[in-house]
C-alpha cells in the first residue's frame, strides 16, 4: 500500500517537476524526462511522508487551555487540575511550604494520610487526565520534601 501511494506521488511529482523544468529551462529537452524522472523518485517519499504527517497532526490535534491555580477550581474539579500546572510551576507557591500549609492550600494526596503522623518525602497528586494523539495523557504533581519543607515540585505525565 505504501509503494502504491509512493507510486502515485512520484507520478504527480514527475509531471510537476517536467513542467518547471520546461518553463524554465526550454532548450533541455533531451535531459528533461530523465531529470524530471530522478528528482520524482527521490522527492515522492519525502513529500508523502510530509503529508502524511500534516494530515496526521491536523486529525489529531486537540486544543488544551493553561488556566492561572485557584484554590477552589482545584478541589473542584480534579480531572481539570492539569491545566493549572504550568502556573503552579511558574509561581512557585508550593516552594519553602511546611506539609500543613499545603495541605491547607491543595488537600492531602489521598485519604490514607495522618499530616501528624506522615513521613513522606514524596507528596503525589493526581491532576486529571486529557487526550494526547491516540492516546490519553495523565498528569501528577510530585511535591518533595525535605525536614516538613518542600523542595521541589514537579509535574510528571505519563502516555498511554
Amino acid at each position: 500500500m505504501k509503494y502504491l501511494v509512493f507510486l502515485i506521488t512520484a507520478v504527480i511529482i514527475f509531471f510537476l517537476v517536467r513542467k518547471i523544468i520546461r518553463r524554465v529551462f526550454p532548450n533541455l529537452t533531451n535531459a528533461n524526462n530523465l531529470l524530471s524522472g530522478l528528482l520524482a523518485l527521490g522527492l515522492a517519499p519525502l513529500f508523502t511522508i510530509a503529508i502524511f504527517m500534516l494530515f496526521l497532526n491536523v486529525l489529531v490535534y486537540e486544543y488544551h487551555p493553561n488556566r492561572k491555580f485557584e484554590m477552589e477550581s482545584w478541589h473542584e474539579n480534579a480531572q481539570d487540575r492539569h491545566e493549572m500546572s504550568e502556573d503552579l510551576l511558574e509561581s512557585q507557591l508550593l516552594i519553602n511550604k511546611t506539609k500543613a500549609q499545603i495541605a491547607t492550600e491543595l488537600g492531602l494526596p489521598n485519604d490514607d494520610i495522618l499530616l501528624e503522623l506522615d513521613t513522606l518525602s514524596i507528596w503525589t497528586y493526581d491532576m486529571g487526565v486529557r487526550g494526547w494523539g491516540l492516546g490519553w495523557k495523565f498528569y501528577y504533581l510530585n511535591i518533595d520534601f525535605d525536614n516538613n519543607l518542600s523542595k521541589s515540585v514537579k509535574i510528571k505525565e505519563v502516555i498511554d
